[in-house]
Formats: structure tokens, sequence, C-alpha cells
């Protein structure tokens, strides 16, 4: 009988961290070399691909505990933005390509057309038996709207235009949350708020102005600095120091994305550093696992045991890799 779920980070490629994870976990291979729990199921946050040298390693591993149960997936935005890619949908640009390199370089084309296929069966979201697992933000207005679209809420291809066109506002008109485009923005890349000063992620990195919002924090009030993602991030304009955002209260329309539900959601996609931390990477009832692996970060996972309605410290495993 199944006792619970394993909800895994960011791989990004990193197969030989995912390998040491799952061993870590009591995983072992069966006759076929596949993953596997004698009494748990795995479920991956997506953001499979891009930035690791392990790239086709790490996709058959993956779709193959998918293929055999013992693994679920949802989807991250990487594996949307590569469907957009190969579509047209998704500028050709200097910077796309740089972010798609790995996946583009590694994978013969048989190979990536295989796996960009099975990227349409990849569920957006799931919940099950008390637990909700979604890559950037779990937003339950937005996946209800969506349900109704969506075939288990899969993305088609003939969705898939919809999904990735940025629609033109005529003057006057405010962003329609609904609209297919931005709610895969918020499901799959997560909440973003406008900030000043410009900031970039890292050295040569595009501009930004926009900083993602910590949707899993328990909103009580106060500057909106409190509430950005804006670690490790550096000023565009090339001032040393850390970087702070002009402070200031959260404008209302943002407030109503901090997660009210009761059921866990386990999440990645934010980049966290170092170590779980309650109030930080972490609530009574969202946790996300994405430790920037792709870097020198720990693969994380959180095991989740049925029946459990709060996140629990001791259920966090990272492996260092």
């Amino acid at each position: 009988m199944k006792s619970g779920y394993d909800v895994i980070g960011d791989v990004h490629g990193q197969a030989l961290k995912l390998e040491g994870l799952l061993g870590q976990m009591d995983y072992q291979q069966d006759a076929d070399g596949v993953y596997r729990h004698r009494d748990r199921v795995a479920i991956f946050v997506g953001d499979l691909i891009d930035r690791g040298e392990y790239q086709e390693k790490t996709l058959k591993m993956v779709k193959a505990m998918v293929d055999s149960g013992a693994a679920l997936i949802v989807m991250g935005n990487h594996e949307f933005n590569a469907l957009a890619f190969e579509a047209g949908l998704r500028p050709d640009t200097e910077h796309n390509r740089k972010q798609h390199h790995a996946f583009l370089e590694q994978l013969p084309a048989d190979a990536k057309r295989e796996y960009l296929d099975w990227f349409f069966t990849i569920p957006l979201w799931l919940e099950i038996d008390g637990l909700r697992v979604i890559h950037a933000c779990w937003n339950q207005e937005l996946i209800d709207a969506l349900a109704r679209r969506l075939v288990g809420g899969r993305l088609s291809p003939t969705l898939l235009e919809e999904a990735a066109r940025k629609p033109e506002l005529k003057a006057g008109e405010t962003i329609n949350p609904y609209d297919l485009y931005w709610s895969i923005e918020v499901l799959l890349k997560g909440p973003e708020v406008p900030v000043t000063p410009a900031y970039q992620t890292g050295p040569g990195e595009k501009p930004r102005n926009k900083a993602r919002l910590k949707w899993w924090l328990d909103y009580r009030g106060g500057d909106k600095a409190a509430y950005l993602a804006t670690d490790g991030y550096c000023f565009a304009d090339g001032r040393e120091g850390e970087y702070q955002p002009d402070g200031g209260p959260l404008e209302q329309r943002y407030r109503s994305l901090f997660y009210q539900g009761l059921k866990p959601v386990v999440f990645g996609h934010y980049w966290r550093n170092g170590t779980p931390l309650h109030g930080m990477s972490y609530q009574d009832h969202a946790a996300c696992v994405d430790f920037s692996a792709a870097k020198d970060g720990h693969l994380t996972a959180y095991r989740f045991t049925i029946g459990d309605t709060k996140i629990r410290q001791d259920g966090f495993v990272q492996f260092a890799g």
C-alpha cells in the first residue's frame, strides 16, 4: 500500500544528483533499471531540462519512472518554453538559445522529438491524496478556470499557440488573468510585482523590472520587499552591494495571490539557497523544493505522508552531490 509521495525539485539535467537523491530516499532500480520505492511514489515538479550536462539521461530516467507508475510529474516552465520554441512561438533570440542550449545540443533530433511529444502528456498541476503539486504557483481560481478547458489539466498542440502568445492590449484595456497566456504565466512562472530600480539575476543577465512574489508566505502587511524573491540579485546599473528594491506597501491586487489553502502544496521554480527555512522557503501549508541544483545547490525533495495536513521540517531531504 502506498504511504506517501516524494516531491522532487527542479532537476535541470542533473542526473547524477537525481540518482544520489533517489538512493538517499531508498529508491532502488528494478530489473528494467527503473528507480522505484517499495511503498512511495515520486512526483517531479518539472524543469527536468536545460542547464545541466545530462539532459537525455535525466529525461530517460524520469520518463521511465512515470511510464512504469513509479513517479508522477507536472510541467515546468522550461518544458513549456521548449514546446513554444520548437513551434516557433518563442523568439529565436540569443538569450533564449542560451537558456535552451543544453537541451538543443545534447539530444539527437529523434530523441528530442520523442520528449517534446511526451511534454504534451504532462499535466500542469496535480491534486492527489491531500497533496497539491505545481511548478510555480497554486492559484485555485485560475486552476478551476483552466480545468474547464484543458483535458486532464494538459495543454494540447492546438492550445499551445494561445498559451504562448502574449495578448495585445488596446488603449485603456487591462490584463485579463483568465486569458490562457496569463494563466500559464502565473501557474508555471509565478506572479511578479513591478520593482524599481531594475536588477539582474546575475552578471551579464538582462535587466528586469519585475520580481517574483513569495506567494507561499503568510501575508501580514508591511513593506512589500519582504515578499519579493530578490535573493542574490544585483543592481542592473552595475552598482555594488545587495539589491534592495524600493519599499512601500504591496498593491491590493497582489494580496489575493497569497496561498490561503489548507491542503499542503509543494512547488519548485524559485532558486532557493541553502536549507529549507520556515517563513522563508516554506510555511505550514506550502513548500518550495527548488534549491538551485542546476548551479551548486542541493537537489531537494519533500516527503509527504498521506494524512499529513501541514508541512514538516523533517520532511525535507537534500542531496549535496
